[in-house]
């Protein structure tokens, strides 16, 4: 019931939550917040602009986001092409389509349902209980300001119903369903034996001379790591904060601008009387309720007493027992056409109309009014200077970065016309291997580009590298420690212990292969198993997602093998790696069906065909939304 709902978004918690929204952070994203008269723009959708700032943000976002996933398993020049800029463009291009189509299509989030989403989001609790602080460093991280953080998880999650629409529409037969739980629900019951390789250590004899070879052939292996020594500039956000000076007409302009943030709005409490109707009610019933709560209000008006009548006829029991109060009510908290209603009213004491929701018709009652509050200018000074220099060091990162990264490219034998641009210090980093070092050399990203052959060998700048929310770095190598190998001496230990294992694992395997070729021939796993002292395991039932405690080798062989016929057993052989060589017996294959799953295998069944169809029906509904609308891409822009 609304008393349920409201009461949800009440207390201390929910306090801090509203609390917060008056914090400034750093923004990021948000079109609104950037898009100011005269800024230049690189795609239009429909008339609506994307600006450069946004666009740049995105990128940085998604570079710094495909950096933390891929590591150093990729070239980050991909990161600069036009294909890379242009696949972050669709992106915003595909939100700002489903930004439309969901407003137009009636999607809503409620307020409540926002403020409950955060609550409980695992990422903003500690001890099962919200954290403000989690949430705030959280937010903080992002590069948003929490109203904005706030604004964009709504959206999200709006966009996330439409999406969730098409998967709910998706038909999945029972043929269909049946095909996946044949698979994933599939039992093989196999019996199996594993050949250690350390049944032969003892017997594997290491020579001198394979330990010379092997030394010879492996020299990497036993090398002091190389090292290098880097200068590096670096441009940041936070460097570019210190250097900003707003005049008193700036910051005056900036309260005066976003002073809902210093602004605590005006509520209204509030006492209903709810008459409870069902959404999709048919008409008859509609002109039921709305008659009985018209015959209240009448009596209302007569003088009658508003909590008695609420105690006895509000569909609303938590309220009723409290004569219908609801409490304090502010714009948002509650369904628009209620608030709407209760703003509506003059004064304390006067009672509305009835007014439908999705529960029914309601009698309001505006019982107190708490007018807004504004923190004066002086009072809050400090952080507006704070929340002016960093927006507007965020621009001009923003702005700058591109010109860095190109000046870095273009200039690529030096850090000093970049530094004197930029005005940055060229700093030098000490002495760090692959494995990196302090300071700058603690960042993954700056080790790979120091030991990237266009900057080791060539002796270029190196790219751009993106070390936080809002900073970026440039490194040259400005000297080389070659790696230097071990003595023989030092490492033949080491040598000896390798060959010996790695004999030792071919052994391993060639018996395996040998009991695999005398089970083939009819013998026995139990009997072959008994004669070369070794132990077998099972009969034990395994299926995809429960392994029964075999090794991942070994449920990939038994999977991979032919189903037996009557009542013959299929042999097969898993190669361990150091776990040594094992031999498996197949003896029964029983394919999910279901009749026999469980209902978990045949929900993640239903729920795999269902999300591949409702990718696929999301996929060409957004395909719709292209070729409907009218885009043009500002390309000299990007």
């Amino acid at each position: 019931m609304l008393t349920t709902i409201h009461e949800k978004t009440q207390g201390w918690i929910t306090a801090v939550i509203l609390g917060l929204l008056t914090i400034p952070f750093a923004l990021w994203g948000v079109n609104s917040y950037f898009e100011h008269t005269g800024v230049s723009r690189v795609a239009t959708i429909n008339g609506q602009s994307i600006s450069v700032a946004v666009y740049r943000s995105e990128l940085e976002h998604d570079r710094a986001a495909v950096e933390a996933q891929m590591g150093r398993s990729f070239d980050p020049r991909i990161l600069e092409t036009t294909k890379f800029k242009q696949q972050v463009l669709d992106g915003l291009i595909d939100r700002t389509l489903l930004d439309h189509a969901t407003a137009s299509l009636g999607y809503r989030i409620a307020a409540t349902d926002l403020a409950e989403y955060i609550r409980h989001a695992p990422q903003f609790r500690k001890d099962g209980k919200f954290d403000p602080t989690l949430y705030a460093s959280f937010v903080q991280s992002t590069g948003y300001g929490v109203q904005q953080f706030e604004a964009r998880v709504r959206q999200q999650r709006i966009n996330q119903q439409l999406e969730a629409g098409l998967v709910a529409s998706t038909i999945v037969t029972e043929d269909d369903l049946a095909d996946v739980v044949r698979l994933l629900g599939e039992k093989r019951t196999v019996s199996y034996t594993v050949i250690p390789p350390q049944k032969f250590i003892s017997a594997s004899a290491v020579t001198p001379a394979q330990i010379q070879a092997y030394y010879a052939s492996h020299q990497k292996q036993f090398s002091t790591p190389e090292q290098v020594r880097v200068q590096y500039i670096e441009l940041s956000a936070s460097d570019l904060e210190k250097t900003l000076n707003p005049t008193e007409q700036e910051l005056q302009q900036t309260y005066a601008s976003n002073i809902s943030r210093y602004t605590t709005p005006e509520a209204r409490r509030a006492s209903h009387i709810l008459i409870a109707l069902a959404p999709d009610a048919p008409p008859q019933a509609v002109q039921k309720a709305l008659a009985e709560a018209q015959s209240i209000r009448a009596r209302l008006l007569h003088g009658a007493s508003f909590a008695a009548l609420a105690r006895k006829y509000s569909a609303d029991p938590v309220s009723a027992a409290k004569g219908g109060d609801l409490g304090y009510v502010t714009p948002g908290l509650l369904e628009k056409t209620f608030v709407s209603a209760l703003y509506a009213l003059k004064k304390p004491g006067d009672i509305s109309e009835p007014v439908r929701t999705r529960f029914g018709f309601h009698i309001i009652k505006l019982t107190a009014i708490r007018p807004a509050v504004t923190i004066p200018f002086a009072q809050v000074r400090t952080r507006v200077a704070a929340d002016w220099r960093k927006r507007h060091a965020i621009d001009r990162y923003y702005s700058e970065s591109e010109h860095f990264r190109n000046l870095i490219f273009e200039q690529s034998d030096s850090l000093d016309p970049a530094a004197k641009s930029f005005g940055l210090k060229v700093a030098e980093s000490g002495w760090f291997s692959r494995a990196g070092g302090p300071g700058v050399a603690a960042n993954p990203k700056v080790v790979a580009a120091a030991f990237d052959p266009d900057v080791l060998v060539q002796g270029h700048n190196s790219h751009a590298i993106r070390i936080g929310s809002h900073a970026l770095v440039a490194i040259r190598d400005v000297a080389h420690r070659a790696a230097a190998v071990k003595p023989l001496a030092e490492v033949s230990g080491e040598i000896r212990q390798r060959l010996a294992m790695r004999a030792a694992r071919a052994r391993a395997g060639k018996e395996g292969a040998a009991l695999l070729a005398s089970l083939q021939k009819g013998a026995t796993l139990d009997a072959q198993a008994k004669r070369s002292g070794l132990e077998v395991k099972g009969p034990v039932t395994v299926t995809r997602n429960d392994p029964a405690g075999l090794p991942p080798a070994l449920v990939e062989a038994v999977f991979q093998a032919g189903q037996p016929a009557a009542s013959r057993t299929v042999f097969g052989g898993a190669d361990l790696g150091v776990g040594g060589y094992a031999v498996f017996a197949l003896t029964r294959v029983m394919p999910g069906s279901l009749k026999d799953s469980g209902t978990d295998i045949e929900h993640e069944a239903a729920r795999i065909l269902a999300q591949r169809r409702g990718s696929d029906y999301f996929a060409d509904f957004l395909a719709g939304l292209r070729q409907k609308a009218k885009i043009r891409i500002y390309r000299k822009n990007l």
